[in-house]
């Protein structure tokens, strides 16, 4: 879970540089019994919900798959101030359910 976590939040930073020219980028991971939460956002010149839902670019597909892969769910969008927002929601595999 770890490798894909990292390299989720290693092509959110590269598509918010490269592609949105972004000068600020944050990152937040959180883990709560049952969930862990990753998420990037960022200051750049973001892009339209419609791309992303409709894109086939390698990096947004990796995205998704490694999403998958740990049973999350991935979110993008776009933030209120511009730029773009990466959210990962995934179960904690470290949660015994107890």
């Amino acid at each position: 879970m770890a490798t894909h976590l990292f390299r989720l939040a290693q092509e959110a930073i590269s598509n918010a540089v490269k592609h949105g020219k972004a000068t600020e980028i944050s990152i937040h991971l959180k883990s709560d019994p049952g969930w862990i939460y990753l998420g990037i956002s960022d200051n750049g010149t973001g892009f339209s919900p419609e791309k992303t839902a409709a894109s086939n670019g390698m990096g947004l597909r990796i995205m998704k798959f490694r999403t998958e892969m740990i049973g999350g769910t991935l979110t993008i969008e776009r933030n209120a101030n511009g730029g773009m927002a990466v959210m990962c929601t995934a179960p904690n595999p470290a949660d015994d359910g107890n």
